[in-house]
């Protein structure tokens, strides 16, 4: 009978015990779990960066390859004469070449995704990003920086600028293969990284993170 008791009182310590483990190993998660979404964020966020210079990079060599004339926000498909988003002018005259791709999708009409214009981020809000889909890129055009937004077909030099390192040409967008500033607010604008950020690459092509604080004057942090 004592042995009885004896064996019955430790299986309640025992699970005690495990009880206790259990909220110390649930504590822990609680507090670090935090930290591991913020790390995961930051890697993210680099992650897009690197593309970003990447893109800068093609960017350059399409400005050097045209009389330092920037590619707009629409050209040719050099194969057909029609008019293409500038992400699929780049892919189909080889600029994305080497850099890797995330495959194509589709049958009738494949969809092409070069890596370095997506964002680890935005892969889950913009699942068909592709650069001839002009609804579903990760990265806009600022039309902005265009002699003439309303003929994006034709782009600029890269001498228009005295200061090339303050304007931006590419920023993070909700779809749209461009983004501009309009009387009723910036257009195609994504705030899609931790405390409201978004990355950009800018004309002479660094690129660099903004955050927007709705409370700060002014309320729009971006460099037009």
């Amino acid at each position: 009978m004592k042995q009885e008791k004896k064996a019955k009182r430790n299986r309640i310590f025992t699970l005690i015990e495990l009880l206790i483990v259990i909220a110390i190993i649930a504590i822990l998660a609680s507090m670090l779990l935090p930290a591991l979404n913020k790390a995961r964020a930051m890697a993210h966020k680099t992650s897009c960066l690197n593309r970003m210079k990447q893109l800068g990079l093609v960017l350059t060599n399409y400005a050097d390859d045209n009389d330092s004339m920037m590619i707009g926000s629409l050209g040719r498909n050099p194969s057909t004469g029609n008019l293409a988003y500038w992400g699929h002018v780049l892919q189909l005259r080889g600029y994305f070449d080497g850099f890797g791709t995330a495959g194509k999708l589709g049958v009738v009409l494949p969809l092409f995704r070069p890596v370095i214009m997506s964002c680890p981020v935005a892969v889950s809000t913009l699942p068909n990003f592709a650069v001839n889909n002009g609804v579903h890129y990760h990265f806009g055009y600022n039309l902005e920086v265009l002699p003439n937004r309303a003929n994006g077909e034709v782009g600029f030099k890269l001498s228009r600028f005295s200061q090339p390192s303050g304007r931006f040409i590419i920023g993070e967008s909700t779809g749209s293969y461009l983004m501009y500033c309009a009387i009723s607010g910036n257009i195609s604008v994504d705030y899609r990284h931790g405390n409201s950020g978004m990355n950009l690459l800018f004309v002479d092509g660094h690129v660099g993170s903004i955050h927007h604080d709705s409370t700060a004057t002014p309320k729009d942090p971006l460099p037009w």
